[in-house]
């Protein structure tokens, strides 16, 4: 019986190809809310995509029942991971040991994706005797554009300033940029077992200030103290992230008012938001949901670290 089932279920791992393009974005569309850096880097890199499929060859979105994007980071929609029917069970446990002997030649550093998943991908790993150093929970979190729309104005202290922040901002900003994105990046984002960089900070920043709505709050003082901004645009969803305010300025409404006005600028262009946070960050948890933001999901972020 074991063998028939195997059988039955047998799961192909798909390069991606330009002629799987548009069943590709149909299907992560339909999940994009738990996906949405995935459906951001689905175009942008496709030799790092690959489809799931029971079938060896595909010809319609119906056939594909996932998608992985595998480079040192691995990112995914997994929508049979999110249930316990008899068939997706049978799934999960194929997806298990076919992704494990996928990952065979692979060296993964990052896990990032919604806890269903994210749960699978670690079980697969296991097999390899690959163990995560840490492993950071977070709730996804989705914008309710109704509730949203209720919500006043906030006003902006006096003399502050909201500044969007491009590639060629003045040197003496982009200075204060990047020492907002180290102390979130060390605060909010490094695990324990990894050195900070200050080289792929900068790349980051870069990337963000090339690619992303990126906002920063001034002071009278000519100091940038708080920024946000998005981090990955898909077709529906476009996901928040970067969030910060210098620890001596919180409890101001700084990082109200810079959510504020990009979701304000994400509703202008007719979609809606994401964002995911720490279980274990209270005071960001109550500010997202003040702005009516509501739990969806379990999210994961784990990191890999190699003695060799």
């Amino acid at each position: 019986t074991n063998k028939s089932t195997k059988i039955n279920f047998k799961m192909n791992i798909i390069p991606f190809e330009k002629k799987y393009y548009s069943i590709a974005q149909e299907f992560i569309q339909t999940y994009e809310k738990y996906s949405v850096i995935l459906s951001y880097k689905l175009f942008q890199k496709p030799e790092w995509i690959f489809l799931l499929s029971q079938n060896q060859i595909i010809s319609s979105q119906e056939q594909i029942i996932g998608i992985v994007s595998v480079s040192r980071t691995i990112l995914h929609c997994l929508p049979f991971a999110r249930s316990t029917t008899p068939e997706n069970i049978l799934l999960q446990q194929e997806f298990i040991q076919t992704f494990a002997e996928f990952l065979k030649t692979k060296k993964v550093e990052c896990l990032n994706g919604e806890a269903f998943g994210s749960s699978l991908i670690l079980s697969a790993l296991k097999l390899n005797n690959i163990l995560p150093s840490t492993i950071n929970d977070y709730d996804l979190m989705e914008l309710n554009i109704e509730e949203f729309s209720k919500i006043p104005l906030p006003t902006l202290p006096q003399n502050h300033q909201i500044i969007r922040c491009k590639p060629q901002i003045n040197p003496h900003y982009k200075n204060q940029l990047l020492q907002l994105q180290k102390e979130y990046e060390i605060e909010e984002v490094l695990p324990p077992s990894m050195p900070f960089s200050e080289l792929a900070c900068k790349i980051r920043l870069n990337n963000f200030l090339q690619n992303q709505y990126f906002i920063a709050l001034k002071t009278p003082s000519d100091e940038f103290v708080a920024k946000a901004s998005t981090n990955a645009i898909g077709k529906k969803f476009i996901q928040l992230g970067g969030i910060y305010t210098k620890k001596s300025q919180r409890r101001k409404g700084f990082s109200f008012i810079l959510i504020y006005t990009i979701l304000k600028r994400i509703l202008r262009v007719k979609k809606s938001a994401i964002l995911f946070v720490k279980k274990s960050n209270i005071p960001a948890i109550n500010l997202y949901k003040s702005l009516s933001f509501n739990k969806i999901s379990d999210y994961i972020i784990s990191y890999f670290v190699y003695n060799d």
